[in-house]
């Protein structure tokens, strides 16, 4: 599958990998995300917006 997206001129993105063994196997992928990479951050608002405005913006 990762060949026929890219022999079609796709990009393929690996998401969901946890661990070496799943990142090894999907070597030929053009991207990928997951834990194993990057843990995830905490969610920072902009300076000077609350989270109100940025859920009802105008």
């Amino acid at each position: 599958m990762i060949h026929l997206g890219q022999n079609l001129g796709l990009v393929i993105t690996g998401e969901g990998i946890e661990n070496a063994e799943q990142a090894e196997r999907l070597l030929a992928l053009d991207a990928a995300k997951g834990f194993y990479f990057h843990q995830p951050g905490h969610l920072q608002k902009p300076s000077g917006q609350s989270g109100r405005d940025l859920i009802h913006s105008t």
